[in-house]
């Protein structure tokens, strides 16, 4: 048998193996899964990168990193230490399950009513919610307090007079013209 032959047939299992354990890895990290965080004991959603952990584990590294979590949205202060659960720990999620709640999302609030200092404080208190982002935003409007374009009259709805005049005129305008062909 011919040496270059035998070299091939060895380098084609050796790719077919690879390619079997990144495909048997990247389908067991695809899905999220679900887990208590051993940090603080609150369950998390966490999704793994499985690209990444189906390269690594072909190179002959497992190396698995969070790609998002819902716990800890930008994971500051995170060691992963999720990644070391045995599988037992872990469930997968799957299609129809729902997501999982919101509880105790720090919410940023800051009075923008017109007091002295109010509107210093928006800069950091954005800077603050786009730290642990995706963040929601929420403006809340009160009719307590008058604006200064309310007072001139700036932001009141005209009525619909003008508006029903320049209808009907062009109503008939499109009449005439309709007449006239």
């Amino acid at each position: 048998m011919n040496a270059w032959l035998v070299l091939l047939a060895v380098l084609g299992l050796c790719v077919a193996v690879a390619i079997g354990v990144g495909a048997a890895i990247f389908l067991s990290f695809r899905r999220p899964w679900r887990a208590r965080c051993p940090r603080d004991g609150a369950e998390a959603q966490v999704q793994v990168d499985a690209v990444g952990a189906a390269r690594s584990e072909v190179a002959g590294a497992r190396r698995l990193s969070i790609e998002r979590c819902s716990h800890r949205t930008p994971l500051k202060g995170c060691d992963q230490a999720c990644l070391d659960l045995p599988a037992e720990a872990r469930h997968v999620v799957g299609v129809g399950d729902p997501p999982l709640p919101v509880v105790g999302t720090p919410a940023v609030l800051v009075p923008l009513d017109g007091t002295r200092g109010s509107e210093a404080a928006l800069p950091a208190a954005l800077a603050r919610a786009f730290d642990r982002a995706p963040a929601l935003v929420d403006v809340v409007v009160t009719r307590d307090t008058l604006s200064s374009d309310l007072e001139k009259g700036l932001s009141l709805v005209p009525d619909y007079q003008p508006l029903t005049a320049w209808e009907n005129a062009e109503r008939e305008r499109l009449r005439a013209d309709a007449r006239a062909s």
